[in-house]
């Protein structure tokens, strides 16, 4: 569950610079650099608790998980670079 766990800490650091979870890093359907599978991750994270995450990564394969864990490392480094 580490590929869960990281998404879930970076999501919660970029809410707390950006103060929400922008669409392009859940929303499939909206223009981004975010990876369908961290996407995925970071759609069942949303919500009273973060639950969501682990089990939608329970459901994913290695190449998935992967791919989840580079887009949240991209994703968190762009964000501490641009937001400093």
């Amino acid at each position: 569950m580490t590929t869960a766990r990281l998404v879930e800490l970076a999501c919660g650091a970029i809410i707390e610079l950006v103060r929400e979870m922008p669409s392009a890093l859940t929303d499939p359907g909206v223009p981004g650099a975010a990876g369908p599978e961290f996407r995925r991750l970071a759609r069942g994270g949303q919500g009273a608790t973060t639950d969501g995450v682990y089990r939608a990564c329970e459901l994913m394969t290695t190449p998935e998980r992967r791919g989840a864990a580079n887009t949240t490392l991209d994703t968190l480094v762009g964000y501490r670079v641009t937001r400093p």
